[in-house]
């Protein structure tokens, strides 16, 4: 399993939420692509982890840093 660190930011306006990697390569970054996902949440129901399922349309996988 690989590990590293992130930041987070949530846009009250637009109610979304950005995580970034810390080791992630320098942009610009031209893609984005749609996943399904779990998110955990604590008894308040605010978020406490985000656990992505899939993969690229070409059902690779996600790779880390």
């Amino acid at each position: 399993m690989a590990e590293g660190s992130a930041y987070w930011t949530y846009d009250e306006d637009a109610k979304a939420w950005y995580f970034g990697l810390n080791e992630r390569s320098l942009g610009p970054y031209r893609t984005q692509i749609k996943v399904s996902a779990i998110l955990d949440l604590d008894d308040e129901g605010r978020l406490a982890g985000v656990e992505i399922l899939d993969g690229k349309p070409d059902g690779s996988p996600i790779e880390p840093p």
